[in-house]
């Protein structure tokens, strides 16, 4: 981590250094711009980015220097009582048309978004992460807050999702520095906006290095589409995950614009796949073979696995965090490998438990000496002695509990502890094992 000397920091504290004559209410020192922004960028991977705030209002200078860190991340950053002020702002980036174009669609519900000039700064460029579960949430803010001021309930959900989409494809159009998007799975009925509009004059997704798609709904024409641009666009991406309604898969067209997506990569490092239940599979993981030299992380959840997808991940060279959870098919298959895994998590490979402890031996035979971090089950303690038996360098348990509908957050941190309880006393009891293993608990909803 970068320092930075005690004389730095003084300027954001408002002192000096001992026999220096501190700095005059009012005057702030003007440092070379490089300087500016390491220390902007220090304090905010400290988690103390609300202190920037205050910078804006030194001087022009700062506020100039400031402004890209804050805005890097409006989202996460902004308070929860100024949601509808960061949407106000974001609203004056549509051009003329785009907000005539939008008032006709929203005039019906006596909502006018105002056509107004562009900011002095272009916040939308410097934003490099967008949530879209987080952006409805803040538009709804905003309708509660200047539209409908003091009526609860008066506005629907269409508006909020029409406000949100023509934000969206704003964010696809003009967001040229985007690092992280993220589609949450909480996008109600509707389907993810039409951005036939972005078409692919439009490069600037080009930077995008992590997509993460959690989306818990059947409508995915609009979703197939944006896939498949993004395969157009975007070849650096880094990370891919998909997590998709499990009926949603019964598509063809979803399956192969993964698969795209996938081969249009680049360097893919880590990949997340959920949900499949269904064959076809196999082209999303064949897909997976070109990135051999880069990928070291893949996690696959509610998978139906079987002996060909078992093959391509354990052909995978640079493979070092292997993640199954909640997985079928497994009872017949002969693990023997030459991977060097650090992290692997085998969750609820089988209802059958006798076999389960028969793939968890079968899989640690071959690889528990690279094996630094391994996850399992909660409810399965009859798996740690398997696990000490084949992983002497084993630092660190990671315990899944599969969370039930209709359980109350007090109910299940009571299931939790009685049963961390019980991992941590089976360790106590294990006096020749001299090597403390840490225990983290994942609830999986």
């Amino acid at each position: 981590m970068m320092k930075f000397s005690k004389t730095s920091i003084a300027f954001f504290k408002g002192n000096s250094r001992k026999g220096r004559k501190p700095v005059r209410e009012g005057i702030a020192p003007i440092l070379p711009t490089e300087c500016m922004q390491k220390i902007f960028k220090y304090i905010q991977d400290c988690d103390t980015s609300s202190k920037l705030y205050s910078s804006l209002l030194v001087n022009r200078y700062w506020s100039k220097n400031v402004v890209p860190f804050i805005w890097s991340r409006p989202f996460q950053l902004c308070s929860k009582q100024n949601r509808y002020k960061l949407i106000n702002t974001l609203l004056m980036f549509f051009s003329l048309e785009e907000t005539e174009l939008i008032n006709s669609k929203l005039r019906a519900y006596n909502i006018i978004i105002p056509a107004r000039p562009n900011p002095i700064f272009n916040y939308i460029a410097m934003i490099r992460e967008i949530h879209y579960l987080e952006l409805e949430n803040f538009v709804s803010s905003y309708l509660k807050k200047v539209i409908f001021i003091g009526a609860n309930g008066m506005y629907q959900q269409v508006q909020i999702s029409f406000i949100t989409g023509s934000l969206f494809q704003t964010f696809l159009r003009q967001s040229i520095n985007l690092e992280t998007l993220i589609i949450d799975k909480e996008i109600y009925t509707m389907d993810l906006p039409d951005i036939s509009i972005f078409t692919e004059s439009n490069s600037n997704l080009l930077n995008l290095s992590n997509l993460k798609i959690d989306y818990n709904n059947n409508k995915i024409l609009n979703m197939i589409q944006f896939l498949n641009y993004i395969s157009g666009l975007c070849h650096n991406i880094q990370n891919l995950e998909f997590k998709f309604n499990i009926n949603a898969y019964n598509n063809d067209e979803l399956l192969k614009s993964i698969s795209k997506t996938i081969r249009a990569q680049n360097e893919l490092r880590k990949f997340n796949l959920s949900n499949v239940k269904r064959t076809g599979i196999e082209s999303v993981m064949m897909s997976l073979l070109i990135h051999d030299n880069t990928l070291t992380s893949i996690t696959l959840a509610f998978i139906k696995l079987n002996q060909t997808i078992m093959n391509i991940l354990l052909s995978l060279s640079q493979l070092k965090k292997l993640k199954l959870c909640y997985c079928e098919g497994l009872n017949n298959y002969n693990f023997t490998h030459n991977l060097n895994l650090d992290t692997l998590h085998l969750v609820d490979l089988s209802t059958d438990l006798k076999l389960f402890k028969l793939i968890i031996q079968s899989i640690l035979q071959s690889t528990g000496n690279s094996i630094k971090q391994l996850g399992f089950n909660i409810e399965h303690i009859e798996s740690l002695n398997i696990a000490l038996n084949y992983c002497p360098n084993l630092d660190e348990i990671i315990l899944y509990y599969l969370s039930k509908k209709n359980q109350s957050n007090k109910l299940v941190n009571k299931i939790i502890n009685r049963l961390e309880k019980s991992w941590k006393e089976e360790l106590s009891l294990l006096p020749f094992y001299n090597k403390e293993i840490s225990l983290k608990t994942i609830i999986y909803h």
